[in-house]
């Protein structure tokens, strides 16, 4: 092989390597707002990672992707039996207690009541985890792990009665993050382009 050809597949592998921990880095993320029942205007922002987070898989994939925005609604008992969802009301999100059962069962059992989205609260005072859901594919609406202290927030709200509790939840792509190894790379293979650029502009 030639010295110019050696010198572009060098440049080529290294830009490559360079652009791998981009694509790595992508991920989900999920959205949790409370809204105002009347004018949908944003009340409350929740920080994802610290309030909120989503499900990972045991299986390749995640939870499903989803943007709802519903009254919220509390299931009583843990979403165990399909019993626990009379009187559920078709295109709410289900509000859950963590507990006894795999999450996909509570998830399942609220979509097949008519859930458009379910939040899963924690049931000990402890900060958040990264939760699975076991089998992602029996289910099609987002889904959300929240902490206790939020989960018990929004019971609040229910309680007191004096408005509907809207909820906006989003489970998306997140933008891939450049890391600083990335930049590094992706910058040395750009100076070996330019150097090989100058060096063809003086033979000429």
């Amino acid at each position: 092989m030639k010295r110019k050809n050696k010198r572009w597949l060098l440049i080529l592998v290294t830009l490559m390597v360079g652009l791998a921990p981009m694509t790595a880095s992508a991920t989900l993320i999920t959205i949790l707002e409370r809204l105002d029942p009347v004018t949908n205007l944003v009340i409350d922002q929740y920080e994802f990672g610290t309030d909120h987070t989503y499900f990972s898989t045991k299986a390749p994939g995640f939870t499903p992707l989803g943007d709802v925005t519903a009254n919220l609604q509390y299931v009583p008992g843990l979403g165990d039996e399909p019993t626990d969802f009379m009187g559920f009301t078709n295109g709410n999100i289900a509000l859950i207690e963590r507990g006894d059962v795999y999450f996909t069962t509570k998830v399942t059992n609220a979509e097949d009541s008519g859930a458009a989205g379910v939040l899963i609260y924690d049931h000990t005072d402890q900060n958040l985890g990264r939760y699975r859901l076991v089998n992602p594919s029996q289910t099609t609406v987002p889904s959300a792990f929240i902490t206790r202290n939020l989960g018990l927030e929004f019971l609040k709200f229910l309680n007191d009665g004096t408005e509907e509790v809207k909820i906006r939840l989003a489970v998306q792509n997140a933008v891939p993050t450049p890391e600083p190894t990335t930049m590094l790379l992706l910058g040395t293979g750009l100076i070996g382009l330019a150097g090989l650029g100058r060096r063809k502009l003086k033979k000429k």
